[in-house]
């Protein structure tokens, strides 16, 4: 078994070239390859009910929640309503000096989308939050090394 924490999970955005560098610190992530919704195609002459895969099943989006920053706030608003590149990759490394470098050692899961955001509720003695929404263009998968 490789079981592994889930520190060094990391959202990444690619550039024009296709490389690909950390876009926010993310707190949580989505379900990255949701389950398929299922079609019944049962008819009168089965003793059970009987069903085929349907699309993948993607609920309002790819939300990721942040700790808010402001200056990430403006980089999301110019980013609004175009399509990017993005990856969560899982895995990395950390120097001496505490900088950590992104590896995608334990995956990378690949898709496509436009971004947007929302601040979110506050409480009483709680760190300020904000959440990254990605609406998939293409949908999330498991990116294979060539």
């Amino acid at each position: 078994m490789s079981e592994t924490a889930t520190f060094y999970s990391f959202l990444m955005q690619a550039s024009d070239n296709d490389s690909y560098t950390q876009y926010a610190p993310v707190k949580s992530t989505p379900s990255l390859i949701p389950e398929k919704e299922m079609i019944e195609v049962t008819n009168l002459s089965d003793s059970a009910r009987r069903y085929i895969e349907g699309v993948q099943n993607t609920p309002q989006g790819l939300s990721f929640t942040c700790n808010y920053d402001p200056d990430l706030a403006k980089k999301v608003e110019k980013d609004k309503g175009v399509v990017k590149k993005w990856s969560v990759w899982l895995g990395g490394t950390a120097s001496s000096d505490g900088t950590e470098t992104p590896t995608g050692a334990f995956g990378k899961f690949n898709f496509e989308g436009t971004i947007s955001w929302s601040f979110n509720e506050q409480a009483v003695n709680a760190v300020r939050e904000m959440t990254l929404k990605i609406a998939p263009s293409k949908a999330p998968y498991l990116a294979t090394e060539a």
